[in-house]
């Protein structure tokens, strides 16, 4: 059930591809767990991806993470009435790092060739992806990434880092 929920929620997959991963799932199930399944597991329509670019973009930076080379992308301006890309268009260079889920959507967490600092992508809204032929940058020159291995794991990074601004870390002190 919990796998069967898991794959009805997220927004990578068409409905098409939903149904026939829960009609895998089922496959593995007692008679009892899979009339459990069939009965208790909604799928939303509305959160289904349309076609499949988003799960050929996420397949597309997760074989750049582990083959460890760059990306090139342009990042869709969600603020537009109509798909327009920011910086006109402009074409990103990155190194990713991680894809990471966040309320219901995955982020791509980069270092920008032009940025000593890490950028979440939202996965949805990066456009025209290639995995390029050029290694990433590594870890130890991104202000970031540059204690894993060290002081921190790649688990610590991501528990201290969920939130999905760029930048550098500041405390702040409320009064009231």
């Amino acid at each position: 059930k919990l796998i069967a929920d898991a794959i009805a929620s997220t927004r990578l997959l068409t409905m098409e591809d939903t149904r026939g991963l829960i009609k895998r799932i089922k496959g593995f199930a007692t008679l009892e767990a899979e009339g459990f399944i069939d009965n208790t597991v909604v799928i939303e329509p509305t959160v289904k991806a349309k076609n499949h670019r988003l799960s050929i973009y996420f397949d597309l930076v997760m074989r750049a993470i582990v083959a460890g080379k760059k990306i090139t992308f342009q990042y869709i301006d969600r603020m537009s009435s109509e798909k327009a890309f920011k910086n006109n268009g402009e074409i990103i260079q990155a190194s990713p790092y991680y894809l990471v889920p966040m309320n219901g959507k995955y982020y791509a967490a980069c270092c920008t060739d032009d940025s000593p600092s890490v950028h979440n992508f939202r996965l949805d809204l990066m456009d025209n992806i290639r995995v390029t032929e050029l290694d990433i940058k590594p870890k130890r020159e991104v202000d970031e990434l540059k204690e894993i291995g060290h002081t921190m794991t790649d688990s610590d990074y991501l528990r201290i880092s969920t939130h999905s601004w760029a930048g550098v870390k500041e405390n702040v002190s409320l009064e009231g």
